[in-house]
C-alpha cells in the first residue's frame, strides 16, 4: 500500500497517482468539465480557429487551457467546390 496525499518525508506523488484518482472520480472515459468556457471554438477567419479556456479529463488524465487564455489552430485551405468537415481534437499518448 502506498500513501499518496499524506506526508512521507520525501516527494512521492506521481502522475499515475493523479490519473488513478481522476479515474475514480470521473471514470475512464473522456469528458469536458463544466468549468470556464468549455473549449468553445470560434472560427476567426477561413483558416483560423480560436479555442477558449476549459478543463477536460481523458481516461483520467487532466488537461486544460488555462483560464482567460486561448489556443489558436490553423487550418489549411480546402479545395474549391468540395465540401469538407474538419475535426479538432485532443490526443494523449503515454510513451
Amino acid at each position: 500500500m502506498k500513501i499518496v496525499t499524506g506526508y512521507t518525508g520525501s516527494p512521492h506523488i506521481t502522475s499515475n497517482d493523479e490519473q488513478g484518482k481522476n479515474q475514480g472520480i470521473f471514470g475512464t472515459g473522456n469528458s469536458v468539465l463544466d468549468v470556464g468556457n468549455k473549449f468553445n471554438a470560434t472560427l476567426t477567419n477561413a483558416n483560423t480557429v480560436t479555442i477558449e479556456d476549459g478543463e477536460g479529463v481523458m481516461q483520467g488524465v487532466h488537461f486544460r487551457i488555462e483560464p482567460g487564455t486561448t489556443e489558436t489552430v490553423n487550418i489549411q485551405n480546402g479545395t474549391s467546390d468540395y465540401q469538407r468537415t474538419d475535426i479538432i481534437c485532443a490526443r494523449y499518448t503515454k510513451n
